[in-house]
């Protein structure tokens, strides 16, 4: 057989394996902010310099990424970004390319010595999400953001997530994963989440793949 059909074919059948498992997955939507919501605005700035959103938000867990790209000057794209409650950071993936297979991971913290926002009473399955590079509305178009996640629970595949194209606010019910008696979830201290980029929005000037803010959304007091 030729060698081109053959590798043809073997990736025919590497797609098959890897569109099955990801067929077999209850698929999750994020929801954009409507326009009579609070946190909904007519421009960027007004997010990043307001009190729109935040007020019961916090770490999931301790986060750690495949990759991250190099600091260019005074910006630095740590994926502890994802957490500081700051939309002019971001975590942006460190691949040249759109950084398709990298990935995140939260590893939950629910020590009983820890203080504050973040014990396990607080994440009850609701995540705020900021996707792209939200400094300024130009950036966040040059930039690539994220379109299709994959999400594990300790190594195994719980759901694929499909994020809006957009720098508003949005949020990602992930309830019905930790809600007994029917969890697939059930969370305890060090366990870890992990979500895998699977597909981008492209952006119109990088190749570079962002992430400003995936945090929780508490009850409040």
């Amino acid at each position: 057989m030729d060698i081109s059909i053959k590798i043809i074919l073997g990736f025919i059948f590497l797609s098959n394996i890897v569109f099955g498992q990801n067929q077999d997955l209850e698929v999750v939507y994020a929801v954009e902010s409507e326009i009579s919501d609070y946190s909904h605005v007519s421009n960027l700035s007004d997010l990043i310099n307001g009190e729109r959103w935040g007020f019961h938000s916090g770490p999931i867990g301790i986060p750690s990424a495949s990759s991250t790209l190099e600091s260019q000057g005074e910006n630095n794209y740590k994926i502890e970004n994802i957490h500081d409650l700051d939309l002019t950071t971001a975590w942006i993936e460190g691949k040249p390319d759109y950084g398709i297979g990298e990935f995140l991971t939260i590893e939950f913290n629910w020590k009983e010595e820890y203080e504050g926002f973040g014990k396990v009473y607080n994440f009850h399955g609701i995540i705020e999400i900021f996707n792209g590079y939200c400094k300024s509305e130009k950036i966040w178009a040059e930039n690539s953001r994220i379109k299709t996640l994959k999400m594990y629970y300790n190594e195994q595949p719980i759901c694929i997530i499909e994020l809006v194209d957009t720098w508003q606010y949005q949020q990602l019910d992930l309830k019905k994963f930790f809600t007994f008696p029917k969890y697939k979830i059930n969370a305890k201290d060090g366990d870890k989440l992990k979500f895998e980029i699977i597909d981008v929005y492209k952006g119109t000037k990088f190749k570079d793949t962002g992430l400003s803010e995936f945090v929780f959304q508490s009850t409040g007091n």
